[in-house]
């Protein structure tokens, strides 16, 4: 892949014409580079484009290393369409969750509880960015799924929150005991940082 100058990034990011592939490459040197100038034409192109799901995760994947604030309100929108792909939804959940925007902690809780397991682990990762305490009845059940990496992300998230997921130690205590050997990690270390919070 050629690198991209800014110039041709946001020409790219700006064309109805640009191939996938194009696109593509734009949102990877975007994603490399964590350059905020491109930000505007990122934002600009998946507010208006119809570009294939595959293309708009990419774009929203560039758009997550930001960590925009301004990028809320957009990410939120796509997170929540029942019509965009779950690819771009789980996307847009990890960029959510960059931002640590307390508005995005409701819908992110509602779409765990509705069970979709293809977003679990995204919603969940997010939710432990973003360290609200209100996740942690959540969390706590996501620590009993039958998934490989939602119950470590929970677990990570737990700890993150702190004094406040005091009671999750119970479950998570059970996951050090009975998870894979990477959940029974997370777990005590989850454990441990609660119990340093106090």
């Amino acid at each position: 892949m050629k690198k991209l100058s800014l110039d041709e990034i946001v020409t790219v990011l700006q064309s109805q014409r640009a191939s996938d592939d194009e696109v593509c490459d734009a949102a990877h040197q975007i994603f490399l580079t964590a350059d905020r100038r491109a930000a505007t034409p990122l934002i600009q192109r998946l507010a208006q484009s119809s570009d294939s799901y595959w293309v708009r995760a990419k774009l929203v994947n560039a758009l997550s290393v930001l960590r925009l604030a301004e990028a809320t309100d957009l990410l939120l929108d796509i997170f929540s369409s029942r019509t965009e792909h779950t690819d771009v939804r789980g996307a847009a959940a990890i960029a959510l969750g960059g931002i640590a925007d307390p508005r995005a902690v409701e819908p992110i809780l509602e779409t765990l509880k509705s069970g979709d397991s293809r977003l679990s682990y995204a919603c969940v990762a997010a939710l432990g960015e973003i360290g609200d305490p209100r996740a942690v009845d959540s969390l706590v059940e996501a620590l009993k799924m039958d998934d490989v990496l939602a119950p470590q992300a929970a677990a990570e998230a737990l700890g993150r929150i702190g004094s406040a997921a005091m009671k999750a130690l119970p479950e998570l205590q059970n996951l050090a005991e009975n998870g894979s050997d990477a959940q029974k990690r997370f777990a005590l270390e989850a454990v441990s940082r609660i119990r340093k919070s106090v």
